[in-house]
Formats: structure tokens, C-alpha cells, sequence
């Protein structure tokens, strides 16, 4: 009886104490009331008796019963693991001039507790953003309850930093890729395939770039578009993230199998980032030229890594990107993903086929 009571499925089941002789001890006996009806919360012998309710309507009840029970299991899961993997990059060290367990990079207004703050206050929303996804799975009208749910999140991350900007360009991201696996899980009721992951935010993020056709007011994103003609973090989803899952995911598991732990192997695939992306972080501290000098050098840097060199030579750029002030921060939020990404493939939550 506790069971029934306390359990989210518990008005699902129908458990039976029976004596020895073969009888039922009934709930009466234990002074409890009788069970009651799904539907209309009369007592349920009465309504099974007179049929009072059609098989499509208690089918759709239990369904719903269900669905909220393992939504909110699976947006729990997905929710821990992106709380996980945006603490395992900010301590990913060392950064070239980004925050990190050795020191500020080259940012003066913000340090790893700062971060800590970051992520404690956006860990409610990744759940939020995969049950919007559970609800519905029509792309444009999913991507504007994601949108209006990430706005409310970037307010709670600048109230718990400050003001200071931490993980804005990751709340968009996140907020994609949580809400696509909603959505997948939603329609199949088993994990998803990282394919079938990346087409479903293809069609929820090219959404955004409408933004790039209209008056939106002026961000760095969209100056950056304008001078440059990048479209960064929205241009990056709307082709399902293929710097993560075709460069840096990979790059993190060769040197996993290669011996690395996952701290020197996330070090080495934020190198090959800043190899492969036009960061527009670097193009707006250093200038379009360098930034595209900073990747070349990136580039030469990692074909000569090896498991021993990686943390010194990231060390080496970290104290030059510091002295330039700076900071690929969009690779960053790059690295964020992938290892989000490494731990929903390892906890099961997406498979690769």
C-alpha cells in the first residue's frame, strides 16, 4: 500500500497480499479507503463495474501517467549530465585564455567560482529545456519555447554571476540539444541515435537564423555576421554541430584510447577547435587577421601533440593568449558540448548508430 501511494506509478499498480489459505487482505482491513478511479476518482470497483469510462479515455490517462514519469527520469538524467559537463570543462586545464582551475585566462571580471555560480543557477533549466522537447516536437514552435525558456535562463545565470556573462552562448546550444532529445525520446520511448540527435537540431535551430534577416537588436553575434559574414553558435547548430560531433568528439576519444584521462584528452580536442573554428570571441578581442593566425598555429601545435606534450603546450598558449588578451570562448562552449555529448553516449542516453 505504501508502494501504490508513494511510487509516481504507483496508481498504475495493483499489488495482492495474500493469506496462506489463498485470501486477499483487503485495503479496508487496513483502514484505508478503497481505491479510486483514475478518471473521475469515484471508487474504482463502481466505475469498473457500470463501465463507466471508455478504454480510449483510461489508455490516454495511463499514457499520460506514464509519459510524466519517464520525462521527468530521462530530463533528470540529461540535466545531470550537462550540469556534469559544463563543470568538466570550465576545470578542463589548462585553457589558453580561459578560466580554469590554473588561473583567470585573460578575463578580469570573471574566475572558476564564478562559473560554479553560473552552473548552479542554469542547472534547473537543462531539465526545462528537454521537457519542452517531451511536449512538443513541431520545430519552430518548439525553438520559440526553447528561446523564451533560455531568456529566463540567461537572467538567472546573470543574477547568480553578478551580471557577468558565463555561459550565454552555451545556454543557447544546450537549450538546442536538450530539446531535440526531448523530442526524440518523446516520439520513439528509447534512446536515440547521435544522427537522428543532429537532424532534429538542424530543423529546431535553423530557426534562429531568421535573425540574421530581421531587425533583432545588435549582439556581438550578430556584428560579427554583419563584418564577417559568421553566423557562430546558430549557424553551428542549425548544421547539427559538426565541429563537435565530426572534430572535437572524435579527437576526444582518440586520445582517451590513446591513454590520455579525460582532462589532457579535453585540452587537446579544445586545441583542434581552436585549429577548426572561426571563434568570434578571437575575431572580436584580436581582429579577423589574428584570429585566423591563431588557428594555423593551432593547427601546427596539435599534429606535433603527443599524450606527454599536451599539457605543456597548452600552458605555453595560455600564458601567450593571456598576454594578447585572448579568449576562444566559443570553443569553449564548443568543449562543453562535446564532453555533454561523451556523457550521454556513456550513460546510454544516446547511442551511435
Amino acid at each position: 500500500m505504501a508502494l501504490e501511494r508513494s511510487h509516481p506509478l504507483g496508481r498504475l499498480w495493483d499489488i495482492d497480499v495474500l493469506r496462506p489459505d489463498g485470501t486477499a487482505v483487503s485495503r479496508r482491513e487496513l483502514g484505508l479507503d478503497a481505491r479510486r478511479c483514475l478518471l473521475c476518482g469515484r471508487e474504482a470497483k463502481l466505475c469498473a463495474r457500470s463501465r463507466a469510462h471508455g478504454l480510449e479515455e483510461i489508455r490516454v490517462r495511463v499514457l499520460s501517467i506514464l509519459g510524466d514519469f519517464f520525462c521527468a527520469e530521462a530530463a533528470d538524467a540529461v540535466g545531470s549530465c550537462a550540469e556534469r559537463a559544463l563543470f568538466a570543462e570550465v576545470c578542463t586545464t589548462p585553457k589558453p585564455g580561459l578560466v580554469d582551475r590554473r588561473n583567470n585566462g585573460s578575463h578580469s571580471d570573471m574566475a572558476l567560482a564564478t562559473f560554479a555560480d553560473s552552473i548552479h543557477a542554469l542547472s534547473p533549466w537543462f531539465p526545462a529545456f528537454y521537457r519542452a522537447g517531451w511536449s512538443c516536437d513541431e520545430p519552430r514552435r518548439l525553438f520559440q519555447t526553447l528561446r523564451a525558456l533560455g531568456i529566463e535562463a540567461q537572467r538567472e545565470m546573470y543574477a547568480g554571476t553578478g551580471g557577468v556573462n558565463t555561459h550565454k552562448g552555451s545556454v543557447f546550444s544546450f537549450a538546442v540539444l536538450c530539446g531535440a532529445l526531448g523530442a526524440l525520446q518523446a516520439s520513439r520511448r528509447a534512446p536515440c541515435t547521435l544522427s537522428a540527435l543532429r537532424e532534429t537540431c538542424r530543423g529546431v535551430a535553423a530557426c534562429s537564423l531568421a535573425d540574421f534577416r530581421t531587425d533583432t537588436p545588435d549582439t556581438a553575434g550578430l556584428r560579427c555576421y554583419r563584418e564577417h559574414a559568421l553566423r557562430g553558435a546558430r549557424g553551428e547548430a542549425a548544421q547539427g554541430f559538426p565541429s563537435v560531433t565530426e572534430c572535437a568528439l572524435p579527437a576526444l576519444r582518440l586520445w582517451l584510447e590513446r591513454g590520455a584521462d579525460l582532462n589532457v584528452a579535453a585540452v587537446a580536442a579544445l586545441l583542434l577547435l581552436i585549429a577548426r573554428v572561426d571563434d568570434t570571441n578571437m575575431i572580436h578581442r584580436g581582429g579577423a587577421q589574428e584570429a585566423k593566425r591563431r588557428r594555423e598555429e593551432a593547427a601546427a601545435v596539435y599534429d606535433a601533440l603527443t599524450v606527454d606534450t599536451i599539457l605543456p603546450t597548452a600552458a605555453m598558449l595560455d600564458e601567450d593568449y593571456i598576454r594578447a588578451h585572448l579568449s576562444p570562448g566559443g570553443c569553449a562552449d564548443l568543449l562543453a558540448l562535446t564532453l555533454f555529448l561523451h556523457f550521454l553516449l556513456r550513460e546510454g542516453l544516446v547511442v551511435e548508430a
